[in-house]
């Protein structure tokens, strides 16, 4: 009876609600709907991943192929961090083993707990992997964390990746670059954060070094912004490595890496030198030229990068020897870390060295080190523009000729350099056959004019001259043709030929031409043409050098007339008869022409198909009447007869007749330029080279209007977020530019652009946190995140 009266009862109570229900309006019920829908929605989204769950879903054993990618999708966390949790407790080190979510990490350097705080303390840290927190397995595609991910915050599919990632040995290529951030904010915290509680930097040092560096390898070339981060935190790093600061120089200097910016390692180096006078040694030089953005390096430079380097230290030490001093500047070095993660509030780390100064703001130096290798990089071009033709033959024998001798293979040049000493040709000139000098390189394949002419190149550099030199318009040689070899000083290495020296030489080619005509050569005749070259005005000691070995190799390969006859064939009757004048010229510079001279010029007339009754007529005006400088312009009717110059000693020389001389040599030695030239030299392919190597110059679009001064100057200062202004007026100085007027036009440019002045204060003056704030999220953007 009991339980029929109470279904009666709960039957009542039904029918009473609904009844109510009836009674409800219309309208009331659609609201009720839509709160229930709601609310429905809400209870979804906590239970899928919003709450932390106690079981964590297993994530499967490979990396899913990709298919697309979209932004993990940002949870506002408020999970509370204490001020009692500290960072050891939490800390996971290299070589141990850490278990999360179902995953095993090997050498785990990481940070797992609950309740770890940021560095500044603000929030939770962001490198925290918090055990508790939801884990899924990773769906077919890659979610791209954006911007300073923090483990708290992003989606549970994002952490089941972050994980597998950590648990595969951090080594896959396809990641997305914000996992490797996320790992790396732990290591920052690790080394430049926690290190002051705990002194465990001497014992995780190493592995650290060695871990971001193999990071760097792996994600840097596809990450512009890790390979600025990872790169400044390892020169943090081995500054901590340094027992102390006047060690900084001491070693080798540290490699120039693959973006141009000065390390702070490389700064503390160069500014340890300068402060205490020492010579920058060529490895450091170098990594200061390779390091510096003000540089542009040339193409043949970049292309041949391990020859330009060797290059650069031979030219260096040639003119420094030891080394360069520098003069140690005002401004002084300060070293500046912007970590990554944002643990650290986006503050800059600041090391202060204030009796290291910061060499980074000189200039001279800088175009010292440019001018050298502008000299290296002309070395290197003929080498640079045959490997763009034919790179796989860039270490054949053609390749090597066109290379200095100092980069030659060693037993190359130490066979060849015994060889020229053995033979005196180092000493005096020396004659050989032709055939004898190249066996010292047996390959040569085919004997091309170029080839020859760069192998007289290598000579020259070995202080060994060659004639005939083929670059110059000498015969080709065969292997049984001599040769005549002469000792260069170091001054005479890099020799051109003058006009005066082309006309010199072509006019004791045809006196010894026709001297050998009849077969043989007396000493009287030899010497002749000797004193000839002493004869010659304004020849330079070298020039006069190279022409006795010239005559030398004429009186020993005896020049035939047929070819000479051949040559003269395609001039015409006014350039023979300019010759001959110029030859009767030359040969009375000192007044009067003798017997023996008389008779030599008319074999050269009789050579160039002249009548010789012209060369008497020729020597008689060449005696007799004045030497036209510039002709005269009439003034009258009358005509001044011209009065015979005074007899002169021997050795005082006519000098309106030298001057003539002079003049007539540069007409005719354009004249005579291709006489003896053959047909048949290449031509090298030019390459489009770049601007020259010097100090790049360019605006910047987040300062427009800033000069190159303002702009150098602009991005020196932030490096740093606060200033003295004695500070600012050093670093003013060593940039040679004025200080208040520097900075008002920065801060009316920073204005233009950001709406806010980038420096702020009298003394000290603090560089606007906003303002760097917004050039880095304009440089974030800017940079590919692959």
């Amino acid at each position: 009876m009991a339980k029929r009266g109470g279904e009666s009862g709960c039957a009542v109570i039904a029918l009473v609600v609904v009844g109510a229900i009836a009674s409800v309006p219309k309208e009331v019920w659609v609201w009720v709907g839509i709160v229930v829908a709601v609310g429905a929605v809400i209870y979804w989204l906590v239970k899928s991943g919003g709450e932390p769950s106690s079981q964590s879903s297993p994530a499967p054993s490979a990396t899913p192929t990709p298919q697309r990618y979209r932004y993990a999708s940002e949870q506002t966390s408020q999970r509370a961090f204490s001020p009692s949790i500290t960072a050891e407790s939490c800390w996971r080190p290299p070589g141990s083993t850490a278990e999360v979510g179902g995953h095993s990490i090997p050498n785990a350097a990481i940070y797992v707990g609950q309740g770890l705080g940021n560095v500044v303390g603000n929030d939770v840290e962001p490198a925290l992997i918090d055990p508790t927190l939801s884990v899924e397995a990773p769906a077919g595609f890659f979610e791209s964390l954006g911007y300073w991910p923090s483990y708290s915050r992003i989606s549970a599919r994002a952490r089941g990746r972050y994980l597998l990632w950590l648990a595969g040995g951090r080594r896959d290529p396809a990641t997305d670059i914000g996992y490797v951030f996320l790992f790396f904010y732990g290591l920052e915290r690790r080394m430049l954060a926690d290190n002051r509680a705990d002194n465990h930097m001497e014992r995780e040092l190493p592995w650290m070094r060695h871990e971001v560096a193999r990071l760097l390898s792996l994600y840097g070339s596809s990450s512009g912004s890790f390979q600025r981060y990872a790169t400044g935190f390892l020169e943090f790093l081995s500054l901590a490595e340094l027992s102390d600061e006047a060690s900084a120089y001491d070693g080798p200097a540290p490699e120039p890496g693959e973006r141009r910016r000065m390390g702070l390692r490389l700064m503390l180096g160069l500014g340890r030198a300068a402060a205490e006078g020492k010579p920058v040694r060529g490895d450091w030089a170098y990594s200061w030229l390779m390091s510096d953005e003000r540089v542009t390096l040339r193409t043949a430079a970049q292309r041949c990068g391990d020859q330009f380097r060797e290059l650069f230290m031979l030219v260096y030490r040639e003119m420094y020897g030891d080394g360069m001093t520098i003069s140690p500047p005002k401004t002084k070095l300060k070293a500046v870390y912007r970590p990554a993660s944002s643990s650290f509030g986006h503050r800059s780390l600041e090391l202060a060295f204030d009796e290291i100064p910061d060499v980074s703001v000189t200039e001279a130096p800088l175009r010292k080190l440019i001018n050298i290798a502008e000299r290296a990089t002309e070395m290197l071009g003929p080498y640079s523009r045959f490997i763009a033709r034919d790179g796989a033959r860039a270490d054949s024998l053609a390749a090597l000729l066109l290379l200095p001798p100092a980069l030659w293979p060693d037993e190359h040049v130490a066979r060849l350099g015994k060889w020229l000493s053995d033979i005196g040709a180092d000493r005096s000139p020396t004659a050989v056959g032709f055939g004898e000098l190249i066996r010292h390189f047996p390959t040569w394949e085919d004997m091309s004019r170029d080839r020859v002419g760069a192998f007289s190149k290598a000579l020259e550099s070995l202080g060994v001259g060659i004639e005939p030199d083929v670059r110059w318009g000498g015969a080709m040689l065969e292997e049984t043709d001599p040769v005549v070899l002469f000792p260069l000083d170091k001054h005479e290495r890099s020799f051109e030929p003058t006009s005066l020296y082309k006309a010199a030489a072509l006019t004791i080619h045809l006196a010894a031409v026709v001297t050998i005509a009849d077969g043989t050569v007396s000493i009287e005749e030899e010497k002749q043409l000797e004193a000839q070259i002493e004869r010659w005005p304004d020849l330079s000691p070298s020039e006069r050098k190279r022409l006795r070995a010239f005559v030398k190799w004429l009186l020993l390969a005896k020049p035939s007339l047929t070819g000479l006859k051949r040559l003269t064939k395609e001039l015409d009757d006014t350039r023979k008869r300019g010759i001959a004048q110029f030859l009767v010229h030359v040969a009375q510079a000192e007044g009067s022409t003798s017997p023996k001279e008389l008779k030599a010029l008319g074999k050269i007339y009789r050579l160039l198909g002249l009548n010789e009754e012209e060369l008497y007529g020729h020597a008689h005006a060449a005696a007799t009447e004045p030497v036209t400088v510039k002709p005269a312009m009439p003034t009258d009717k009358r005509y001044a007869i011209p009065q015979r110059p005074a007899v002169e000693k021997a050795a005082a020389l006519d000098e309106r007749r030298l001057e003539a001389l002079k003049r007539e040599s540069e007409e005719v030695s354009e004249l005579l330029a291709g006489i003896f030239a053959e047909s048949g030299a290449v031509e090298p392919v030019p390459e489009p080279e770049d601007a020259g190597g010097g100090v790049a110059t360019s605006g910047d679009a987040l300062f427009a209007g800033l000069d190159a001064e303002q702009l150098g100057f602009a991005k020196l200062v932030m490096g740093r977020s606060l200033w003295t202004r004695a500070e600012l007026e050093d670093l003013a100085e060593d940039r040679n530019v004025m200080l208040d007027g520097a900075l008002e036009r920065i801060n009316e440019a920073a204005l233009d652009r950001f709406n806010e002045p980038l420096f702020e204060g009298a003394d000290p003056i603090e560089v606007n946190p906003n303002v760097l704030k917004e050039i880095a999220e304009h440089g974030h953007h800017q940079t590919e995140r692959t």
